[in-house]
């Protein structure tokens, strides 16, 4: 019988070069294109996208984020609302919430690249 040669990390390094969660620039992007990559997982059995969502979902536990923090990710990131939106709802301002984006953002980034050089 023949071999076949399948290369089954191919769609991780795929998305780790697009998404580079050692960056601030690739966490955003991951962030934002969150619904994408997670649908991907399903309609298409990416296991890269599993891996890439698992190692968000634990750095983002690790991180050990405030009440407010992990409130405006899930309503801007996952239930995909624009930071006005979260701001009123919150009662906050779109500066605020902004804000608060750019620093969980910084200390996952942060966080990743301590992580992979610990590895």
């Amino acid at each position: 019988m023949g071999t076949v040669n399948v290369d089954l990390k191919a769609s991780e390094r795929r998305l780790e070069a697009k998404y580079p969660l050692d960056t601030e620039a690739g966490v955003m992007k991951l962030l934002t294109n969150y619904h994408k990559v997670h649908e991907a997982r399903y309609y298409t059995g990416d296991f890269g996208a599993c891996d890439m969502l698992l190692d968000l979902e634990v750095s983002m536990s690790k991180l050990e984020l405030d009440e407010l923090q992990k409130q405006v990710i899930a309503l801007h990131f996952y239930k995909d609302l624009t930071q006005a939106e979260v701001a009123n709802r919150i009662g906050n301002t779109q500066q605020g919430v902004s804000y608060v984006v750019q620093t969980v953002v910084k200390q996952l980034a942060k966080y990743m690249q301590e992580g992979n050089e610990a590895a």
